[in-house]
């Protein structure tokens, strides 16, 4: 019954009627709740001044670093007089620094291909022009230009066999963009026939194209390759093992189909292993369940100075410093120094340098801080909610990491929600002076991402889009690609990489905010039950919607029910 409920989900069960957007004012939900034996711990009693940085050892000790960046070294001697806490002095290079092991890389699990040819400096600068003349080429739309330059490159013996097939898979990706599937799958499989598992990316590309063509038997053969290959980073083999599922359904074979599902679950925290976890109707493990920061954690930190010092490193964004730290005190596979750090970081630090904090302590054997890695924000909009607050809070994380004052030196966007000035000026010309304000920020990205909402009539997939390419952008490719009515393939359509990205993400966050935020206060988690069930992201705030039932379990239960 198991395999026959999936399929139920991946070949559209629908069970979520779409709904416009609310515009009544949404109440704030609360955050899913500590254990109860700590909740009476008051942060105010414990004193944790020598565990972070003031305010203004901060600011000083960026100053010291750009400083000592700059060579001006007087004058990050002079700054350092004024420090209040000067255990991060060593770290500076006024005072010579006791630390002499260098930091433990990160396990790599991913192969990068590296060409065997002997090459001295100048082969390897023009091997490298290859691959940025080829670039120019496709961003140009001389498409014919890059395949050129890419032949006569290996003809010349500037580049090998592999690399002209993993610049041939870029173009086939170019092509597929441009509505020409056939030259798409031409090149990809052209590319796999020379480096087989060495470009994973050229399985996917000739899968999207397979599909294109509704040749799903092929389709699932070039998807699998990606999930195989030791090539392949995380996010490729998550997306190609599900797309592997989606095919192996559309060719009846059922009894495939949980294993791939299986494959692409394994990484949880992505868009497409989140709609696999949903599918299986397996159950999340995110971890809100961190203690309070408590008398025991202070004791834990106060003998590891290192660790200390690690927190305090990223608190002036010194991060390859502070990795250096944890790396010698094993903090990444010590459970109590992992908790007592990420403790603290929730409780006394901001939200952008608690994620720092989170990101530096994952660690495959200690398990996600999500409680750290997906904050809450602490800023409201100043008319209150009307978009749901884990929408909110998933545009903030991929904007701006909860950064308040971040800037797009190239677009000039700003602040929380990274809103671009002219579009601010749109909505509130006296308000787009205050973007670095966090409480302006959310209010004008609150009501743009209404607008859009608006205009999308609530498919989220395409507020998301429009809100990172512009609207513009988005009307183009619905009318490139207007045969196309599959959600999940009109993304992987999109011709720019950093908005394919950005909409999963923006996605995935949402979906892991709603979880976080309680799934019967939020809408959340029925667009992650349409998405898993082939259906639209449609937005609709739910807050009266009972969207807990997993999709698969609850067509699991029709299937026993049936049997009985």
């Amino acid at each position: 019954m198991l395999t026959l409920s999936v399929c139920l989900c991946l070949t559209g069960a629908a069970f979520i009627n779409a709904a416009s957007a609310r515009t009544d004012a949404i109440p704030l939900p609360k955050p899913a709740s500590y254990a109860a034996s700590d909740a009476t711990v008051d942060l105010a009693q414990i004193d944790i001044s020598a565990l972070r940085l003031s305010e203004r050892d901060i600011g000083l000790y960026r100053k010291i670093f750009s400083a000592m960046a700059r060579g001006d070294k007087a004058t990050a001697k002079s700054l350092s007089n004024s420090l209040n806490d000067k255990s991060l002095l060593g770290w500076t290079g006024l005072r010579r620094q006791p630390i002499l092991t260098s930091a433990v890389s990160p396990e790599q699990t991913t192969l990068n291909y590296i060409s065997p040819l002997p090459r001295d400096a100048k082969q390897v600068k023009a091997a490298a022009l290859v691959k940025d003349r080829v670039t120019l080429h496709i961003r140009a739309d001389r498409l014919d230009w890059a395949k050129d330059s890419i032949d006569v490159a290996l003809k010349n013996g500037v580049i090998d066999r592999i690399e002209a097939a993993q610049l041939n898979t870029t173009l086939a990706a170019s092509h597929l963009y441009m509505g020409d599937d056939q030259e798409a799958l031409r090149l990809a499989h052209f590319a796999l026939q020379v480096a087989g598992q060495r470009t994973p990316e050229a399985g996917w590309i000739a899968g999207l194209a397979s599909w294109r063509m509704k040749d799903y038997t092929r389709a699932a053969q070039y998807f699998a390759w990606a999930p195989r290959s030791p090539y392949a980073g995380p996010w490729l083999r998550s997306a190609a093992a599900y797309w592997t599922a989606r095919a192996l359904t559309k060719t009846g074979h059922y009894q495939q189909v949980s294993a791939w599902l299986m494959e692409a679950a394994k990484n949880p925290r992505s868009f497409y292993g989140l709609i696999a976890t949903r599918s299986l109707g397996a159950k999340f493990d995110f971890n809100w369940a961190i203690a309070p920061f408590n008398e025991r954690h202070q004791a834990i930190l106060k003998s590891q100075p290192g660790a200390v010092r690690a927190l305090k490193l990223a608190q002036i964004s010194q991060l390859d410093a502070a990795r250096a730290e944890l790396s010698l005190t094993q903090a990444e596979m010590r459970p109590d120094l992992r908790e007592a750090l990420a403790a603290l970081a929730v409780a006394a630090l901001k939200p952008d340098l608690a994620m720092q904090v989170a990101d530096m302590l994952q660690h495959p054997l200690g398990g996600p801080l999500d409680i750290a890695l997906y904050p809450v924000s602490p800023w409201h909009p100043k008319d209150g909610y009307r978009v749901e607050p884990a929408l909110i809070n998933a545009f903030i994380r991929q904007e701006s990491r909860f950064k308040p004052v971040a800037k797009n030196k190239g677009s000039g966007a700003a602040g929380l929600m990274q809103i671009m000035p002219r579009t601010a000026k749109s909505i509130d010309r006296t308000a787009a002076r205050q973007l670095a304000d966090p409480e302006t920020s959310i209010t004008l990205g609150q009501k743009y991402l209404e607008d859009l909402l608006s205009m999308t009539d609530g498919n989220l997939f395409e507020a998301a889009i429009a809100y990172n390419a512009g609207p513009g952008r988005l009307s183009e490719w619905k009318d490139r690609f207007a045969d196309v009515n599959d959600p999940l393939l009109f993304i992987e359509l999109i011709p720019y990489g950093e908005t394919r990205s950005y909409v999963e993400r923006v996605m995935a966050n949402y979906w892991i905010y709603s979880l976080r935020l309680g799934a019967d206060k939020t809408g959340g988690v029925a667009t992650l039950d349409a998405v898993a069930s082939g259906r639209v992201a449609q937005y609709a705030y739910a807050g009266n919607r009972d969207s807990t039932d997993i999709v698969m379990g609850a067509a699991a239960s029709a299937d026993m029910a049936s049997a009985r």
